[in-house]
């Protein structure tokens, strides 16, 4: 079940959280994820929750150790990543301001 249009398009998905999620995937656990961002992994998992809830998907395959993301996790995280090496390649916020 898909979340009702002004629900879905309030969701904002941000590099932050691309970050979130490439930690988990490449340290294949939420707590060396955690431990690698140096936040607590209670609010790691919570924001994960969140981004799952949002979008009405499973990121993670449940119980696989370590993590293996989902395709639709995969595929946000392969989008996100180009997004992330675009700013991280010219030094500048990929977020302009609106404007003409």
């Amino acid at each position: 079940m898909l979340p009702e249009d002004d629900e879905f398009f309030s969701l904002r998905i941000t590099l932050q959280t691309i970050k979130l999620l490439d930690a988990v995937v490449r340290h294949g656990s939420v707590a060396a994820a955690a431990a690698s961002l140096s936040m607590p992994a209670a609010n790691l998992t919570a924001a994960l929750h969140t981004l799952e809830t949002g979008l009405g998907l499973t990121l993670f395959y449940p119980a696989s150790t370590p993590m293996q993301p989902t395709p639709a996790c995969q595929a946000l995280l392969d989008e996100g990543r180009l997004l992330l090496q675009i700013q991280t390649a010219d030094g500048t916020p990929t977020r302009q301001p609106p404007g003409p």
